[in-house]
């Protein structure tokens, strides 16, 4: 996909995920850090089992508009 977009049209989705967050759903995160969680306790030795919190992203709460410069109108 890199191949096919410009580096401005990048830094837009840059902008945009920065303004609003991920581009995919929260929810996605979370089936994800489920399905990780299975499968590291399914091979874990005796001990404590991982939790799906273990596994879930950090993400940074998304910048208010008045953060991010402006970058211009044509590349």
């Amino acid at each position: 996909m890199l191949a096919r977009i410009s580096s401005y049209e990048l830094t837009e989705w840059m902008v945009y995920e920065r303004l609003y967050g991920p581009l995919a759903s929260e929810r996605d995160d979370h089936l994800a850090s489920l399905l990780a969680a299975v499968i590291s306790n399914a091979f874990r030795d005796k001990g404590k089992a991982a939790q799906p919190g273990d596994f879930l992203p950090r993400w940074e709460a998304p910048a208010r508009p008045e953060e991010v410069e402006e970058i211009g109108d044509d590349p």
